[in-house]
């Protein structure tokens, strides 16, 4: 595979995809790139081997798609890590992008950060099924388009750990069988709340997922007063919650009180 530098891009072009490039990346707030001067190079390859685009489109215009297609497989490798400050940084921006998509889709800033985060964990669970990263971002856009539409409130704990050893339910996905689904409500309502507080405390290492579980599902706090509350950003609840949900799978004293 032949190493493409910055000897090999025509110098005008390479130019003007730097300057697109610095402002689309500042305006965005991206952060997770490495070697500057070849994702540069890449954004001028892409622009002068890719296809011309839409009709009317400006040479402006077809730099700024090709930064973001240049940024996605970047993205999409920290999300992919799972852990660590790349990770954390990763889904930070995915996060940010997918709340500012949905807030365009609709004037409800609560259904909104809501899509956002059951997208944001939708895309976490499923960062494997990914075929195509440099579409990374336009994959996780259309995941948050469906959950828009309609709005469902999904803050329910029995919805993620799984009861009587059955397979965890994937982040936003429905139970098949309605009677499964009516047994779960009636394993909620009559929960020990303080047992479970206790077991879920027993459970998680961190404090930061602990206070995230409990206050996004037992006290149904939002993704914004849970941020605020542990002085972190919203993105990073996301993160929190998800690992607190991993942990919780494999916990067998909430799952005792689920199933009793």
């Amino acid at each position: 595979m032949t190493t493409l530098t910055l000897l090999d891009t025509d110098t005008p072009l390479l130019a003007e995809c730097e300057a697109v490039a610095r402002r689309v990346v500042a305006n965005q707030g991206w952060a997770l790139v490495g070697a500057w001067d070849a994702f540069v190079a890449e954004v001028a390859r892409s622009v002068a081997d890719g296809p011309a685009g839409r009709v009317g489109d400006s040479l402006e215009k077809r730099i700024e798609r090709a930064v973001t297609r240049a940024y996605c497989p970047i993205l999409y490798a920290a999300c992919r890590q799972r852990h660590g400050p790349r990770c954390v940084r990763a889904f930070e921006e995915l996060g940010r992008y997918l709340h500012a998509v949905a807030l365009r889709r609709t004037s409800d800033g609560e259904a909104a950060a809501e899509a956002a985060q059951r997208a944001l964990e939708i895309v976490y669970a499923h960062l494997d099924d990914v075929r195509e990263p440099w579409a990374f971002l336009g994959y996780a856009r259309v995941i948050l388009v469906r959950e828009l539409k309609p709005p469902r409130r999904r803050g329910k704990l029995l919805q993620f750990v799984p009861l009587r050893g059955d397979d965890p339910q994937e982040p936003g996905v429905q139970p098949a069988d309605p009677q499964a689904d009516a047994g779960r409500a009636d394993v909620e309502r009559s929960m020990d709340d303080q047992a479970l507080r206790d077991a879920i405390r027993r459970c998680l290492r961190s404090k930061q997922q602990r206070e995230t579980i409990l206050r996004l599902f037992l006290d149904e706090q939002s993704v914004v007063q849970v941020a605020d509350a542990l002085g972190t950003t919203p993105a990073n609840v996301w993160v929190l919650k998800s690992r607190a949900l991993d942990r919780l799978r494999q916990c067998p004293d909430v799952a005792r009180l689920l199933v009793d």
